[in-house]
């Protein structure tokens, strides 16, 4: 929670199994009020004038998704203001606060400079503008039912002359899981298009720790990974590994797995590729997919998505430390960014892997309370995605960040 007069942004959170009083107590952080103070009323918050360069983040838990139409228009009505984004989660993060299998709602309020975004979906028309040149940022929120979510990508950050797709895929086990985009839409993408005077500093971290060294794709056909510098595949993993050459050479898959080092695959067994950038001043990143299995006939290994011939890869696993250190890294990257041009950071929103946070770390709300010690930005929101959006591409066991200062 910020005060409202001496921050641009504003961040309120509460659990309540009435959507209309969980939504009055976060409402309720923004006015310095006390809960049970005024509430019902239906008077209208005193925000700053300027409504519309203002612009509302609300994540919902899935108990809330069948009251996601009237909680939306009860925040339009009691704040003024229209552009809100957001979406229904698994889980929704809060400052430190992660909240699951319960009804609660995060919301965040920033102003903005004026025509410096605005939002997208299916609905809405694609000749409007921010008003602004330059590269811009998108913020996406995406059904989990979207085939061929990474050519979609791309597709949208061309059609809005954006730099990067930033954001994460809707979870939790509704038929329809509600989305946000000054309305109320069920399926496809929406969000939010950023210019560059916004203020955005965006980060991305991986947190999974190497096994051996780096390789390079050299024959490949969608998810199956034949050769790898140009051996068969199966045995540059089994290499790695350190599996005896009893296993390796006659490749018996029950000797394998037998003999696979299970106490340092506990995180599992997971595939890191990546491509260099296609030109200049694109971002070079790499993608985390599982490994589904082995072939030891044709000494291939087959993966959870598509492998490029000539694409950089690397074994890796899901390790805690390795992810607290790299999540550190990013945070304090961006303060230290910021710091340095003499600005303050304001706000941020924080997307991450559903199989991160306490099923990583061990405690529900540690990773967030990181986020906020190490970044500093007095006011954050987020959600668990069922994938990570960064670089117009998918990922996975990741986390992604856009602060803003």
């Amino acid at each position: 929670m910020t005060d409202r007069d001496s921050s641009p942004f504003l961040a309120g959170h509460a659990t309540h199994h009435d959507w209309r009083m969980a939504c009055e107590l976060a409402l309720a952080q923004f006015e310095g009020r006390g809960p049970g103070k005024d509430q019902g009323t239906g008077e209208t918050p005193p925000l700053p004038e300027g409504a519309d360069d203002w612009l509302g983040w609300v994540y919902m838990t899935t108990p809330m998704a069948a009251h996601a139409g009237a909680l939306l228009n009860h925040l339009i009505q009691r704040t003024g203001i229209r552009n809100w984004t957001g979406c229904c989660s698994d889980r929704v993060l809060a400052g430190s606060a992660e909240y699951a299998n319960e009804p609660a709602i995060a919301l965040m309020l920033g102003r903005l400079p004026p025509r410096s975004f605005r939002l997208f979906s299916g609905r809405r028309s694609e000749a409007a503008a921010t008003g602004e040149k330059g590269s811009r940022w998108l913020q996406v929120h995406a059904d989990p039912q979207l085939a061929d979510l990474d050519e979609l990508l791309d597709d949208l950050a061309r059609r809005h002359g954006a730099r990067n797709c930033f954001g994460g895929i809707t979870s939790g086990f509704e038929s329809a899981i509600p989305q946000v985009a000054g309305e109320l839409l069920e399926g496809g993408l929406s969000g939010v298009v950023f210019s560059d005077n916004v203020g955005a500093h965006l980060g991305f971290t991986q947190g999974c720790a190497p096994i051996g060294t780096g390789h390079r794709v050299t024959r490949s056909d969608r998810h199956l990974i034949r050769e790898i510098d140009d051996r068969p595949a199966l045995d540059v993993l089994l290499d790695e590994l350190g599996m005896p050459s009893g296993v390796r050479r006659p490749r018996n898959g029950r000797d394998i797995m037998a003999s696979m080092p299970k106490e340092r695959l506990r995180g599992g067994l997971l595939v890191e590729l990546g491509e260099p950038p296609a030109a200049p001043g694109e971002v070079a990143t790499a993608w985390v997919r599982n490994l589904l299995g082995i072939d030891t006939v044709d000494g291939c290994i087959a993966i959870a998505g598509q492998a490029t011939e000539g694409a950089a890869l690397r074994f890796c696993t899901r390790d805690a430390g390795s992810a607290r250190a790299d999540l550190i890294r990013m945070c304090t990257q961006i303060r230290e960014s910021v710091e340095e041009r003499g600005e303050r950071l304001r706000g941020a929103v924080y997307v991450s892997c559903l199989a991160r946070g306490e099923h990583l770390f061990g405690r529900s709300g540690i990773e967030t309370e990181w986020v906020q010690h190490y970044l500093g930005a007095p006011a954050l929101v987020g959600f668990h995605a069922n994938g990570e959006i960064h670089a117009n591409r998918l990922h996975a066991y990741s986390a992604v960040l856009m602060a803003f200062s």
